[in-house]
């Protein structure tokens, strides 16, 4: 086989070295039994939402957020033992996700 000098894969780049993540929520404890708490690093606006999925993207929970609080307790003793996803969203912008993994 024979390389192909000026292929197309010699011109592909990636930008995902450019990307910044800025880590909006911390999560503990992970992994959590009956409950986590999800503490956010500044209060966000109103419309906002906590969204527990599964591995398949099944929406589990989904909890307001209170402008004023940064702080919120989310029960998982009615979830089944499993890895899953955590985001914050603000209409239809995600803005994080974190997985949690819940044991018993």
């Amino acid at each position: 086989m024979r390389s192909v000098v000026g292929s197309v894969c010699d011109t592909l780049t990636s930008t995902v070295s450019e990307i910044k993540f800025e880590n909006i929520f911390d999560l503990f404890p992970n992994p959590a039994c009956d409950h986590f708490t999800l503490s956010l690093t500044a209060p966000l606006n109103s419309g906002s939402l906590i969204v527990i999925t599964d591995q398949l993207g099944k929406i589990i929970r989904r909890v307001n957020i209170n402008t004023n609080s940064t702080s919120y307790e989310i029960n998982t003793a009615d979830i089944m033992q499993g890895i899953y996803f955590v985001s914050i969203q603000n209409g239809q912008r995600i803005l994080g996700t974190q997985k949690i993994v819940i044991i018993r």
